[in-house]
């Protein structure tokens, strides 16, 4: 354990009083025999004070009860046992409370172990609702409490030497096993699930809970049904809280521990066999039939929120999130992947659904960032292992944990959570400092998973030396084709440079294609505003496709330049083309580039096919530049400004180029018509071989140059007195309108309105974008470490040499995936995290520790995130927060108000009868 006890002084101090109170009560028992029995009653009510403790309740915080359990006990005539379950009366605002309240409360671990020795059970609880844990939490004695239940080692040898306690570690053992008292039974104590709703009085709960029974009890059900009602009055509450989507309903039934999780586990297989009975005599709704053929996973906290998914239940699913225990936050990230489809398609309850989207986001932040920040070194560590499912089991064959991710076409797959986090792909997670701490982790992760049975690792390069040595290759890749491009004719005949070439091409399609491979999951994705359901991953960057388009172009540039090699052989080793080469493929080549002359030879290229294969490759260079600047995206400072200048190339600049085509065009062919009609142009002009295509042209380039002003280039004269050009000389009539009206018009509309809205879009998108910047970055970062991890440790050139050993592991792996996919129905998860008694012991002390935040975090974890939004959302979500924390202030005040009164309310009741008792006497 993490928490090691103290106050030892005070254990030994403790034992000596009770060894001296033990004398004095056995000296006054030995009297109390000799009493007379009125005597003797008058002693025994000296035992309980006016508030309704008794002394048992007091010893239990400060004395050693196994010393003096037995005394107290004969005077006041009790049996031991009796004594020590005797509960306060409701004369105590404790009213309930047992001796193991208060010791918990007093944090005294001796009594503690001796009252679960004698059957007390932690779970016990007061009238008000309130167990052990509360108690010891109440006062600040948690620590005390699980040192008491699961000492550690070091503590055990402290009481062994103390020569108070020879078997410490053995006996606590002992004393869980026969109080029935289990690791996670503990845990799930330690962490009230409840503490994050507002729940409703006791009253208000029983009396809805009564009228919701009596509404059920009225249904017109079929006998077998009602047997099952009968059977199980919690699955009917249950049942009806989820049919009629009410958390009211649900709370209630919380407040009174009429719902359980066990209730909520067996849910989803009890209500399809109730819809399965139904539908053999009537016919159910689409929704019904889906929950039907859907499979559940019993064993996990998930499947309940996956039921009333199904359901489309709406209202509770935030309340059912909100208690969950081991899973929550993977509940919250199941749920968020389930819930984008349903978003994406606007049907119905898109709002609600929105709205409940960014609720459940606000939980799995506060959740993660508040285990984060909390958590010391240890701590992050089992932290990060539970994010990436990468801690091993006690028989170091399986890492985990892994939860049943529910997917849009209804099947599971086991994901860990940060799987299930990528899956989601909400820029809002990635914004948490709890996430974003893992990424920097795994950045300098130089090695992969413990091997089993050993302590040797599998060793990796860090992903970040990948990065380094990735750039500077790429860098020199850059300066080495920019000199092969320019330097063509030096290059032309320099065959090693090619060999260099070949290999960074080849080096940089099978690291694309390997790419493809692991990134070809189909998921719904916008480009260029545009929203395909069935994406493939890679495709939805859109610096993949420069990288594509780069490649096919920087191949066809050098196949080009091959080709003009003529036969490559003879070129190498010297020997006369023509002597291989017939003549018809000599012509053919000529007839291809134009300018060819029949005195060229093969291997000496035209101008024009020499400018084009340079052209083809000069392109490629160009977008392998717009392809650098995505290794700008790894730096913190620069890396948000890269992703803000990507959303508004995509999200501004393409809408507006449509438009503005749009406008060009229009105004263009009018244009045209305006200052060059072909009713009044020449025979001589018409007639140019090229006039249809400089007519084209100066549809586009005529408002091109007017938006940038470019007035020289527009005509000067007109027909007049002279016959009319195309490009040169204008109709008279028609440039006296343009020049005098339509020009303006058109600068109007394009430099003072479409330019102006570009750049408040523009300012727009960065004022928004500049407040989420940093969410977008984290999540970029996260795909290019992705990247990273699969890349080649060798540098291009000489990477090629290892893609196909990568490409030929993917494909085995890929078909035993395959094979085990459709060999299973439910998700394979290893029995050591799916029963909950074979967790592993570091996969129990996370629980702990998850256990003891969400405890003392639950009350905040549906407060409104401001982090990653707007000055304007951010304003909201604050003022939100306030009302959030009045109001529960206020509801707990009522909540105290009420209990008081209902105190006072049976004290009053108590002396009314106490006086009618007295009057009759």
């Amino acid at each position: 354990m993490m928490w090691k006890r103290s106050g030892r002084r005070q254990k030994v101090s403790s034992r000596l009083v009770s060894i001296n109170l033990q004398s004095i009560i056995s000296k006054t028992l030995a009297q109390y025999t000799a009493l007379s029995e009125h005597c003797q009653e008058m002693l025994r009510s000296f035992l309980i004070s006016p508030t309704g403790l008794h002394a048992v309740h007091v010893f239990a915080a400060r004395h050693d009860l196994k010393q003096l359990a037995e005394p107290l006990a004969k005077l006041s005539n009790q049996q031991v046992q009796d004594l020590l379950r005797l509960p306060v009366t409701q004369a105590h605002r404790s009213s309930g409370a047992t001796a193991l309240h208060f010791a918990c409360k007093a944090g005294n671990q001796e009594n503690i172990r001796y009252l679960m020795s004698q059957g007390l059970q932690l779970s016990d609880e007061t009238d008000s609702g309130l167990s052990c844990v509360d108690f010891a939490d109440a006062s600040e004695k948690l620590d005390e409490l699980i040192d008491a239940v699961f000492p550690d080692e070091e503590d055990c040898d402290e009481d062994a030497d103390s020569n108070y306690d020879d078997n410490a570690s053995e006996r606590s053992r002992e004393i869980t096993r026969q109080s029935s008292l289990t690791d996670v039974n503990f845990i799930r104590l330690l962490d009230k699930r409840t503490g994050a709703l507002r729940l409703p009085s006791r009253t208000k709960a029983k009396d809805c809970l009564a009228s919701i029974e009596a509404s059920i009890a009225s249904e017109d059900l079929s006998a077998k049904e009602q047997n099952k009602s009968n059977e199980r009055s919690d699955m009917s509450i249950l049942i009806k809280a989820i049919k009629s989507d009410s958390p009211e309903i649900y709370r209630c039934a919380l407040k009174l521990c009429r719902v359980t999780a066990e209730t909520e586990a067996d849910f989803p297989e009890f209500y399809r066999e109730r819809l399965f009975d139904i539908s053999n005599e009537y016919e159910l709704g689409n929704v019904c039939d889906r929950f039907l053929t859907i499979p559940f996973n019993e064993t996990s906290e998930l499947s309940i929120i996956d039921a009333a998914v199904c359901l489309d239940k709406i209202d509770i699913l935030i309340d059912l999130v909100l208690t969950r225990q081991f899973d929550l936050i993977p509940a919250c990230i199941n749920l968020l992947i389930q819930l984008q489809p349903r978003i994406a398609k606007s049907e119905g309850k898109s709002e609600q659904l929105q709205l409940l989207y960014s609720k459940v986001i606000s939980v799995a932040m506060n959740a993660l960032d508040a285990l984060y920040s909390n958590a010391d070194e240890e701590e992050r560590q089992l932290l990060f292992q539970y994010i990436t499912g990468s801690q091993w089991d006690d028989d170091w064959e399986t890492t985990g944990p892994k939860f049943p991710c529910r997917m849009e076409n209804g099947s599971t797959k086991p994901y860990t959570l940060m799987e299930m986090i990528e899956e989601a792909g909400d820029g809002d997670l990635f914004a948490s400092d709890c996430l974003h701490n893992l990424i920097e982790s795994e950045w300098s992760n130089a090695y992969s998973r413990y091997r089993r049975n050993c302590c040797k690792r599998k060793f990796s390069v860090k992903p970040r030396i990948k990065f380094w040595i990735h750039l500077i290759s790429f860098l020199a890749y850059n300066v080495f084709i920019a000199w092969y491009i320019m330097d063509l004719p030096t290059t032309f005949k320099f065959w090693p440079a090619d060999l260099v070439m070949i290999a960074y091409l080849l080096s940089f399609t099978l690291q694309e294609v390997l790419d493809i491979c692991t990134r070809s999951k189909r998921r719904r994705a916008k480009i260029c505003g545009i929203e395909i359901k069935k994406c493939p991953v890679y495709f939805k960057d859109v610096l993949n496709l420069l990288d594509c388009s780069a490649l096919i172009l920087m191949w066809a540039g050098l196949l080009l330049k091959l080709a003009m090699w003529g036969c490559i052989f003879n070129y190498v080793t010297g020997v006369d083309s023509s002597s291989m080469c017939s003549e018809t493929n000599s012509t053919a080549y000529q007839a291809l580039f134009r300018g060819a002359s029949a005195n060229r030879t093969w291997t000496q290229p035209t101008p024009y096919s020499a400018y084009a294969c340079q052209m083809v490759l000069s392109t490629a260079f160009l977008l392998w530049g717009f392809r650098s600047v995505a290794f700008l995206s790894y730096s913190e400072r620069i890396g948000p400004v890269v992703s803000m200048l990507r959303t508004l190339i995509i999200q501004d600049l393409i809408p507006f180029s449509v438009i503005i085509v749009i406008i060009f065009y229009s105004f263009g062919v009018f244009f045209f018509n305006l200052l060059y009609p072909v009713v009044t142009s020449t025979e001589a002009d018409r007639s140019a071989s090229d006039y249809s295509w400089h007519a084209f042209l100066q549809v586009f380039m005529l408002p091109l140059n007017l938006l940038f002003t470019n007035f020289d280039v527009l005509p000067t004269e007109t027909a007049k007195d002279k016959d009319q050009v195309l490009r040169e000389v204008a109709h008279h009539l028609g440039y006296k309108w343009f020049s005098r009206v339509m020009m303006f018009v058109f600068l109007l509309l394009s430099n003072i309105v479409m330019i102006n809205l570009l750049i408040a879009r523009f300012s727009l998108t960065v004022s928004k974008m500049d407040s989420k910047s940093l969410g977008t970055w984290r999540k970029r970062n996260i795909e290019i470490l992705r990247e990273y991890q699969s890349y080649s440790p060798l540098p291009a050139p000489i990477s090629f040499l290892h893609y196909p050993i990568k490409m030929v592991s993917w494909c085995i792996k890929k078909r035993n995936d395959d094979n085990n996919e459709q060999n299973r129905l439910f998700p394979e998860i290893k029995d050591a995290w799916n029963n909950e008694s074979d967790y592993p012991d570091n996969y129990i002390e996370f629980l702990l520790f998850q256990a003891r935040q969400f405890r003392r975090i639950r009350p905040q974890l549906a407060r409104v995130v401001t982090r990653n939004k707007s000055d304007s959302e951010a304003l909201v979500a604050h003022v939100e927060n306030l009302v959030s924390t009045a109001n529960r202030d206020l509801h707990d005040r009522l909540g105290q108000l009420e209990e008081e009164i209902n105190r006072k309310f049976a004290l009053l009741q108590e002396a009314i009868i106490y006086r009618d008792i007295l009057d009759v006497k």
